[in-house]
């Protein structure tokens, strides 16, 4: 059965990079500096920080340190929620990111915070979605799961993938949720497909979810912008412009 999959094994499978890498560079970020109060002191910032919008996205140049301020987010993120319950879901894009990265990576986070019975139903949730609804859903046991099918099984197309991290997350709906991605713009391949996907993900969970929190970061001009219209923004050496995320 798909519920023989066992935690171990799905999670070695899965295409997930470890963000701690890239995160734990810049964990001495003083947020003081005043190098970032273009971030920190902005009423925009703190619209966002205080959850009265819901997604926020930051513009600027290499040298004004974006890369920084998002760990330093996501720090920060993280012990708000270590002292209430959510969960804190983050992603550094690099020049090898793919959407099979980025959801796999998700998925492996996102499985990590929940206590063992919902582990199993959000696997559950997820296989569900990608399996070929014409093939028997119950196996004689996990040996019917050979690596090489599974790994298949969760390399589907980018358009399943999508809808199978959104069924996973649907298992824990209740908990608050931020999600902080950075560096859209380093992206190489199916950038514009990235962004219309994630813009779809956020739509759904403000649906589906009290008070999530998203913060998006690139560097430049990403393709597919036009779908981050609308978002509230907070570009480097700018005056402040842009109007609350409405889906």
């Amino acid at each position: 059965m798909i519920d023989s999959v066992k935690l171990e094994r799905f999670l070695r499978l899965l295409s997930a990079v470890n963000q701690e890498i890239h995160r734990s560079e810049f964990l001495l970020l003083d947020w003081d500096d005043p190098k970032f109060y273009w971030i920190f002191k902005n009423c925009d910032f703190m619209t966002w920080n205080s959850s009265k919008a819901p997604v926020l996205w930051l513009l600027g140049p290499t040298d004004c340190g974006i890369d920084q301020i998002s760990s330093k987010i996501v720090s920060l993120e993280m012990d708000a929620t270590s002292q209430s319950e959510g969960f804190v879901l983050y992603f550094f894009c690099s020049t090898r990111s793919t959407i099979t990265i980025f959801i796999h990576t998700f998925l492996h986070q996102f499985i990590s915070y929940l206590p063992p019975d919902k582990q199993r139903a959000a696997i559950r949730a997820f296989l569900l979605i990608l399996l070929d609804k014409q093939k028997p859903l119950c196996f004689q046991d996990e040996d019917y799961f050979s690596d090489t099918m599974l790994k298949q099984i969760i390399h589907a197309p980018n358009s399943k993938l999508w809808d199978a991290l959104r069924a996973a997350l649907d298992v824990e709906k209740e908990q608050n949720l931020s999600i902080i991605i950075d560096g859209l713009d380093k992206v190489e391949k199916q950038q514009p497909e990235f962004i219309k996907g994630l813009q779809e993900l956020v739509a759904y969970l403000l649906k589906r979810r009290l008070k999530p929190k998203v913060l998006l970061t690139s560097r430049s001009q990403v393709d597919g912008q036009e779908i981050l219209h609308g978002l509230l923004c907070i570009e480097y050496d700018k005056e402040r412009r842009g109007l609350i995320f409405k889906l």
